[in-house]
């Protein structure tokens, strides 16, 4: 003769179905500023583009930032400002630290800076947080102008709206 363990909600449900709260990590002390910030913790510090605004340096456009970043942001849309004064928008999943030293190993540029200008949150009801950030660069490259000749941008998908 066999016990078997009756059927519980827990059993039913997967790991994956079960939301976990992630806490990020507490970087400033006092209350929080909407603006770019280094972390103070990074390589990429030295080149970051502190503050509330990003003004683009060839048509003075200003861009007010809507929430506070730093080097440790993840799902951003970013802004690389070129010491001849072009930009480039980009988009990462990973850590900004992370990408701004692939753009920068390749480039070998001290004056490149960056600046964080959106993040992408969780979407709500399960949807592509990647898709969502692949057409919100599409929309800072557009609103900016960093496509060339204007700036470093080589080309944007369309079909990223279809």
């Amino acid at each position: 003769m066999s016990h078997r363990r009756g059927k519980t909600i827990g059993s039913a449900k997967t790991s994956a179905q079960i939301k976990k709260k992630v806490k990020q990590p507490q970087i400033f002390l006092g209350t929080r500023t909407v603006a770019m910030f280094p972390c103070y913790d990074c390589n990429q510090c030295p080149f970051v583009l502190k503050g509330k605004d990003f003004v683009h340096p060839t048509t003075g456009y200003t861009v007010h930032l809507q929430n506070n970043f730093t080097c440790i942001s993840k799902y951003a849309i970013y802004a690389l400002v070129c010491p001849c004064g072009l930009i480039y928008i980009g988009e990462t999943t990973q850590m900004i630290k992370s990408r701004i030293l692939q753009h920068r190993s390749s480039i070998n540029l001290d004056q490149l800076k960056f600046m964080v200008l959106e993040t992408v949150p969780p979407m709500k009801g399960g949807g592509d947080r990647e898709l969502r950030l692949k057409q919100r660069e599409v929309w800072w490259i557009h609103k900016l102008q960093a496509l060339s000749p204007r700036g470093l941008n080589k080309d944007y998908d369309l079909y990223l709206f279809l």
